[in-house]
């Protein structure tokens, strides 16, 4: 991709639904998502600076200075397997070892390639939160809880 690409504070717009309506086989509704861009959020998205795209975002809830959890993570098909979500991550990881603040998350079980970038940033299951997420055949999926924390430097 040629574009010039950045990670910048995201304000809600309509984008926001687009992408997760692609990205989301059981897409939050626009009420979740506009609900995460209240106060004590801290949410972050990728453009494309010349297309004037979202091609990913992530939402940070931070009820506490010390304590914030990555609720939700998308990032548009065509934009997929291009580090995006990672750079994203990273992102909110460097904010958070400067406060300092854990990291919580919660995964799907099924999820690998998600569970394996949250290993490869550091972050550690910690959890399971039994029957936790619907499907799309009216099951319920289990959510490995994560967390991740600044390493104590020596």
């Amino acid at each position: 991709m040629t574009s010039t690409l950045s990670i910048s504070p995201l304000d809600w717009t309509p984008a926001v639904s687009k992408v997760e309506a692609s990205a989301a086989a059981l897409p939050w509704s626009e009420m979740n998502l506009r609900s995460c861009f209240e106060a004590d959020y801290q949410n972050f998205g990728i453009w494309s600076q010349d297309a004037r795209e979202l091609y990913a975002f992530i939402l940070v809830h931070q009820p506490l200075a010390d304590e914030w959890t990555i609720m939700n993570i998308a990032v548009a098909p065509q934009a997929q397997r291009q580090g995006y979500a990672e750079a994203l991550v990273r992102h909110v990881l460097a904010k958070a070892a400067r406060q300092p603040a854990k990291v919580f998350l919660e995964v799907r079980s099924s999820n690998n390639a998600a569970r394996k970038l949250y290993q490869k940033v550091g972050f550690q299951e910690i959890g399971l939160r039994k029957n936790y997420y619907p499907t799309l055949s009216d099951t319920k999926e289990d959510a490995i809880v994560m967390l991740w924390h600044k390493p104590t430097e020596i």
